[in-house]
């Protein structure tokens, strides 16, 4: 009878200990751990058995579970725009914008319209058009 074995860690290099193991099945697809904390990385691993054999150990994969309780509105990053001029050609707007701590992606607006999606560190974009860009966080 093949069984599935969960195991599970608090860092990627540490050690892993079993978590759960259940007959394998071909209605399961999938597997909820219960009891965690929030705010916490946890790394997981998954083998697969028939008797007194063992598949080899899954690759590790792993997740932060969700903070609990208010979280802090992002802070509005400081933005430069400029204009510029090109003769005979496209007239750029760039706009860029001082990186905040924490963030992991801008949204670049157009015409109040979503622009572009920028993911940190990069701080900055530009436009093909004459009009303002402005950016604010996620």
């Amino acid at each position: 009878m093949w069984i599935y074995q969960i195991y599970r860690s608090y860092s990627e290099t540490g050690e892993y200990a079993l978590v759960r193991d259940f007959p394998a099945s071909a209605d399961l697809a999938t597997y909820v751990d219960g009891g965690l904390e929030p705010n916490t990385v946890y790394y997981y691993k998954a083998i697969a058995c028939n008797g007194a054999y063992c598949s080899e150990d899954s690759d590790e994969w792993g997740g932060l579970t969700e903070v609990v309780g208010p979280v802090d509105i992002p802070a509005v990053p400081t933005v430069q725009g400029e204009k510029v001029n090109i003769p005979f050609g496209t007239d750029l707007a760039r706009v860029h914008w001082d990186a905040l701590p924490g963030a992991t992606f801008y949204r670049v607006y157009h015409d109040n319209d979503l622009d572009a999606e920028v993911s940190a560190p990069a701080a900055g974009c530009t436009d093909h058009s004459d009009t303002v860009i402005l950016a604010a966080p996620p």
